[in-house]
């Protein structure tokens, strides 16, 4: 298989069977067309089972034989919804000098691009309404309207999903959920984007990352990307893009960058 199985979900039941859920990923850039349904009848081979009962004997798990383990059938599936999570850690005390604000949150929003044109801004408050639109289609010369009741370029494909805080663990999360599968033919570029809008340097936060996950599997862990600290003040970060390729699929891109505005822009 072109990559290692990844486990999403364990399970132990009443009469001591484990049960062990998993994906492969396959990625066009590293198989055939039409190759995946063949990797999912591989799946089931007893030259599979034969090498996972190596595999634990090698780990000590020497008293697991063939007969202790079954194979479901692997179904082959494209990934259309992906849930985005953006998580970070409170800034620590001592940086928060004489700040009496509540500074516990980072906003995340979806930037959505058609090529150059920006196409829609999506946050916690839901579409902003960037053009007047229908099925995705925009006016070039369109004006920012801010949040309008009518009006969402990605036709309600990106979608915000709430928020929460642990103030004991001391850290927060934001998340969206994006239908690619259903996005609009003209949108080709989505911007993740992390803001703070109290203290103005995202850079206070600690371990601000955004994790990609299928949204109809959330075990399912697709990538994390980790924004590096930096020294220089900058209020939101630009996590990573999200782009159509040629042949109409997505790929994801880390980009990592600091820059300017937030939320309340």
């Amino acid at each position: 298989f072109p990559r290692p199985v990844k486990g999403t979900a364990l399970t132990i039941g009443a009469t001591n069977v484990m049960k062990l859920h998993y994906v492969l990923e396959l990625v066009e850039s590293e198989i055939e067309p039409g190759d995946a349904p063949d990797l999912t009848h591989m799946v089931a081979k007893q030259a599979v089972i034969t090498d996972m009962v190596t595999a634990m004997a090698g780990s000590g798990a020497d008293r697991f034989h063939s007969r202790h383990i079954v194979m479901l059938p692997a179904k082959a599936r494209a990934m259309a919804k992906l849930s985005v999570e953006v998580c970070w850690q409170y800034p620590h005390l001592d940086d928060l000098a004489a700040e009496e604000r509540d500074c516990r949150f980072v906003d995340v929003a979806g930037f959505c691009f058609s090529r150059r044109a920006l196409q829609e801004v999506v946050d916690y408050r839901g579409a902003h309404g960037v053009r007047l639109v229908h099925n995705g289609v925009f006016d070039e010369a369109g004006v920012w309207l801010g949040k309008v009741g009518t009006g969402d370029a990605t036709d309600g494909q990106i979608s915000y999903q709430g928020e929460k805080h642990n103030d004991l663990a001391e850290n927060g999360e934001q998340s969206l959920v994006l239908n690619l599968e259903r996005m609009p033919p003209s949108s080709t570029d989505i911007f993740l984007v992390a803001t703070t809008p109290v203290l103005h340097d995202i850079a206070a936060f600690q371990d601000v990352r955004v994790v990609l996950r299928d949204a109809e599997n959330p075990g399912h862990e697709i990538m994390t990307v980790d924004m590096p600290q930096t020294a220089t003040p900058a209020e939101a970060a630009i996590l990573c893009r999200i782009s159509r390729t040629e042949q109409k699929n997505w790929q994801v891109g880390a980009f990592r960058s600091g820059c300017n505005g937030n939320a309340i822009d």
